[in-house]
C-alpha cells in the first residue's frame, strides 16, 4: 500500500538527532545559519563643458542576497531571496543668460526582488511523479514540492513564491530660475513612470501538497485525530490534497505629471513673501498589455456556447429547458 512518492518525500525529512518529546515531535535540530552577502557600488562624474554648462552623472548598482533556512542541514528546504537594485542619474545645468538657468534631470532606479527554493532543476520524475505531470513543469525552474503535513515540518517551504518582482522609475524633470529685481522664480515639469513587473508561481513549478488525517483516522471516519503520525500516513499511503496552477504574470504601468510656479520676492531686508502654485495628475493604474481583469462581464459571448448548449440539448434537466440554457461571461 506504500505509494513511491509518498516514501521518496518521507525520505526527504532528516532521521531524529535527539530524544524530542514523549509523542515523537521535536527529535531533530539543526542549527539554521543564514547567510546574507551584500555589496554596493557606486560612481559619479562631473563635467563642465564650459563656465555656463556643467554636467553630473551617477550610476549605482546594489546587491542582496540571503541564503536561509536550511533546517534540516540538506539544502531541501533551503531558500534563496535576492535584491537587485540599479540606478542611473543625470543633472544638466545651462545659465542661459546672467538671470535665467535652466536645470534638466533624468534619474532611471530599477528594483528586482527575487526568490527561488534551492531545490531549483530537480527531475520529479526522481521522486516518483509520472511523466505526464513531469512535462507540465519547465524542468529548469522544477523544485522540490511543498508539503504540508501537519504537526511535522513544511517541506520546501516559499516566502513570497518562486519567481519575482520588478520595479522600474522613470523621471524627468525641467526647472527654470529667474532673477529679476525682488524676485526669484522657480517654475518646470515634472513627469514619471512607474512600473512594476510580477512573475511568481510557486505552484507552477511543482506541486503544492498538503496531507491530512482525513482517511488515516480510526476506527470510525469521526475519530479524533492523533497528535502527531496521521498525516504522514496519509502520505505514504498516496493520499494527498494539493493542487497546481499556471499563474499569470502582470505588467502594471501608472504615470504622473506636474507643473510649478514659485515666487520668492523680497519685500524688505527682513522680509520675504513666497508665493507658489502646483499643479499635479496621475493617470489611473492600467496593465500595459491589456491583461488586467477587474471584473466579471456576464454579457461576454463564450467562445465554448455553441458546443455547450448541444451537449445539454442531449440530455437536459426539467428545470432548464434546452432553449433556455446559455454560456454566457469571460
Amino acid at each position: 500500500m506504500l505509494d513511491p512518492v509518498g516514501v521518496k518525500l518521507a525520505a526527504l525529512y532528516p532521521l531524529p538527532n535527539q530524544a524530542g518529546t514523549v509523542d515523537g515531535r521535536n527529535n531533530h535540530f539543526w542549527p539554521d545559519v543564514a547567510r546574507s552577502d551584500y555589496y554596493a557600488h557606486m560612481s559619479r562624474l562631473d563635467h563642465a563643458f564650459s563656465e555656463s554648462h556643467r554636467v553630473l552623472l551617477r550610476l549605482h548598482y546594489a546587491f542582496f542576497q540571503n541564503d536561509k533556512n536550511d533546517s534540516f542541514g540538506t539544502r531541501t528546504n533551503s531558500l534563496l531571496i535576492n535584491q537587485i537594485k540599479r540606478g542611473i542619474a543625470l543633472d544638466d545645468v545651462i545659465v542661459l543668460s546672467p538671470t535665467l538657468v535652466l536645470n534638466l534631470r533624468y534619474g532611471l532606479n530599477n528594483a528586482d526582488f527575487l526568490e527561488k527554493r534551492a531545490s531549483r532543476g530537480i527531475d520529479l520524475t526522481t521522486l516518483g511523479f509520472s511523466p505526464a505531470l513531469v512535462a507540465l513543469v519547465d524542468k529548469n525552474l522544477a523544485t522540490i514540492p511543498r508539503v504540508s503535513l501537519g504537526a511535522y515540518s513544511v517541506l520546501s517551504q516559499w516566502q513570497d513564491g518562486d519567481g519575482g518582482n520588478t520595479a522600474v522609475t522613470n523621471s524627468f524633470q525641467a526647472g527654470f530660475t529667474m532673477l529679476y529685481g525682488r524676485h526669484n522664480s522657480r517654475f518646470g515639469a515634472d513627469f514619471r513612470i512607474y512600473r512594476t513587473f510580477g512573475n511568481r508561481a510557486p505552484a507552477t513549478v511543482s506541486p503544492d501538497l498538503s496531507y491530512s488525517t482525513n482517511y488515516t483516522r480510526g476506527p470510525l471516519d469521526n475519530s479524533p485525530a492523533a497528535t502527531v503520525g496521521q498525516e504522514l500516513a496519509s502520505m505514504l499511503m498516496g493520499v494527498p490534497g494539493g493542487s497546481m496552477e499556471y499563474a499569470a504574470s502582470y505588467a502594471m504601468q501608472d504615470k504622473f505629471f506636474a507643473l510649478y510656479f514659485q515666487d520668492d520676492v523680497r519685500l524688505t531686508s527682513r522680509l520675504t513673501l513666497n508665493l507658489g502654485v502646483r499643479y499635479e495628475t496621475e493617470w489611473p493604474l492600467t496593465e500595459r498589455f491589456n491583461r488586467l481583469v477587474a471584473d466579471f462581464d456576464a454579457a461576454a459571448a463564450n467562445p465554448i456556447e455553441a458546443q455547450a448548449r448541444a451537449n445539454y440539448a442531449r440530455s437536459p434537466i426539467p428545470e432548464i429547458a434546452p432553449a433556455d440554457f446559455r454560456v454566457r461571461a469571460d
